[in-house]
């Protein structure tokens, strides 16, 4: 829920609503972590890597949580050595 508060601050006059969606479709079986390290470098454009991990973080499971993803048991941590193997699944397996 935090994730989208600093969407709508940080991410939502270049990303509207379901944008994401054809993100999704075009990394698909891709690492998550790549996903988030190019967020991390580019994003927020007009100040990239002007986040904190945290916030990068937060926003990352609220694009997940709307694209339909399931939330997970534990919190999203790109620190943690799983992360590293989750893979974004085509539409149809989430």
């Amino acid at each position: 829920k935090a994730g989208k508060k600093v969407y709508k601050q940080h991410c939502l006059s270049c990303h509207p609503k379901g944008y994401f969606t054809q993100v999704f479709r075009a990394w698909q079986g891709e690492p998550l972590r790549d996903l988030f390290g190019v967020m991390r470098a580019d994003m927020p454009q007009s100040n990239p890597l002007g986040l904190s991990p945290e916030v990068y973080t937060e926003i990352l499971a609220y694009i997940l949580a709307e694209t339909d993803y399931p939330a997970g048991v534990t919190p999203l941590d790109p620190m943690s050595p799983g992360f590293r193997d989750i893979r974004i699944a085509p539409a149809s397996m989430h």
